[in-house]
């Protein structure tokens, strides 16, 4: 099971980061560490947190309504063991398997370790 989130436009006036869809934050997957969408200026889950505490709510694809720290609980809660006790998977970690590219620049970790992706995905 996967939950894809989203920061809601709120923009009277849509820019790079503020179009007339939400913008895709990221995906958290059983087993997998949060998958985060990287965009022009959002390279980190540093950057990631300075919009997100801006904009103050993230929904998920569902329609539930998260602040800022429940939403940042749920992505940190990903790097939590799995039940085999191993470490959660990442798309970065698993290039050249699964149908992941093995050269592929798009996929990167930022300074924290957190895994993103410059595709599109959901």
């Amino acid at each position: 099971m996967s939950t894809n989130f989203y920061l809601p436009q709120t923009c009277p006036c849509p820019c790079e980061h503020c179009t007339v869809e939400d913008l895709h934050i990221g995906k958290r997957s059983i087993g997998w560490q949060f998958s985060f969408r990287a965009y022009p200026s959002l390279l980190s889950r540093h950057d990631w947190e300075a919009l997100v505490a801006k904009v103050g709510t993230v929904m998920d694809e569902y329609g539930r309504e998260f602040n800022p720290i429940q939403f940042w609980a749920e992505v940190d809660a990903t790097r939590e063991p799995r039940s085999d006790g191993s470490a959660p998977l990442s798309h970065f970690g698993m290039r050249g398997r699964q149908n992941i590219p093995a050269n592929d620049p798009a996929l990167f970790l930022d300074d924290q370790g957190w895994d993103f992706s410059e595709h599109e995905f959901s």
